[in-house]
């Protein structure tokens, strides 16, 4: 709720030049978000599955990156390119980019996707020889993609002939992730049994580990650091902002629980700044 107050309210404040600040940004988010996945299908599947339509979802980003470009204005927030070479020199290990791999998979699952209850002992079973013969007709050097599309019980991946988003270690359940890192380039996995079910991997690509750049990572710097900036000086401002419009709220239970959470917010900000890591 509170949230919402505070985007609408700053709606309020936003120019002409914040509106369109925003609507680029919501225009790249959502370009990047839809990258995630292996086609605009499965990417509306997955918006659906959460009640959200694309036009829901392009309205809330464009709303909010227009908030947020009005509040860095408004704080006058500015970030230097000395500021951001300066923290690319002191943060050395946030721009070590981990080895990643890129593959495609077949799955046959062995729970159901719905429940995650195991499924029968007979259907785990045929399900096991089905994948055994899959194995056996990659072997023999049929197309991968093509059985992936055809045989494939990943949603995600199986329009995409399998095809996962690149991935680093930590990224995918322990079995998986071992198998793909094992494998050399195009090189086929064995069946690999994980929580969801009987997998068949086949490795496209790996990246080796390397560090990024200064010039690749300075956009990401400076807008950390700006979020950085207005974390420290947002609630005063919002504060003020909400006394400017006469922020009330009618609903007796949502304003108590606004008053805590005022109250807390201003515990917070007044409480001593400590150079001891947190416990």
């Amino acid at each position: 709720m509170n949230q919402l107050i505070t985007i609408q309210l700053l709606l309020q404040k936003a120019t002409a030049a914040d509106r369109v600040t925003g609507k680029i940004e919501a225009d790249l988010q959502y370009t990047n978000l839809l990258k995630r996945f292996p086609s605009p299908e499965a990417f509306q599947r997955q918006l659906k599955a959460v009640g959200m339509t694309v036009e829901d979802l392009r309205a809330k980003a464009t709303q909010e990156a227009t908030a947020k470009a009005t509040l860095k204005r408004e704080l006058n927030i500015s970030i230097t390119e000395a500021d951001a070479k300066d923290y690319y020199a002191k943060h050395p290990a946030d721009f070590e980019e981990p080895e990643k791999a890129h593959v495609r998979h077949i799955l046959l699952m062995t729970v159901d996707p719905a429940t995650r209850m195991q499924l029968s002992t007979n259907t785990v079973a045929a399900k096991r020889k089905q994948i055994d013969d899959l194995l056996k007709r990659v072997k023999a050097g049929e197309d991968f993609a093509k059985l992936a599309k055809e045989f494939s019980e990943d949603p995600g991946s199986k329009e995409n002939g399998g095809e996962l988003p690149e991935f680093k270690r930590g990224e995918m359940v322990p079995e998986f992730e071992a198998a793909a890192f094992a494998l050399t380039k195009d090189q086929t996995s064995d069946v690999v049994t994980s929580m969801f079910g009987y997998h068949i991997i086949k490795l496209m690509n790996k990246t080796a580990a390397k560090k990024i750049d200064y010039a690749t990572a300075a956009a990401d710097i400076k807008e950390g650091l700006s979020r950085m900036q207005m974390a420290k000086l947002a609630p005063d401002f919002v504060k003020k902002m909400r006394a400017e419009y006469k922020v009330e709220i009618l609903d007796p239970i949502l304003k108590s629980m606004d008053e805590k959470m005022q109250a807390s917010m201003d515990a917070a900000a007044s409480a001593p700044v400590t150079t001891e890591p947190a416990k």
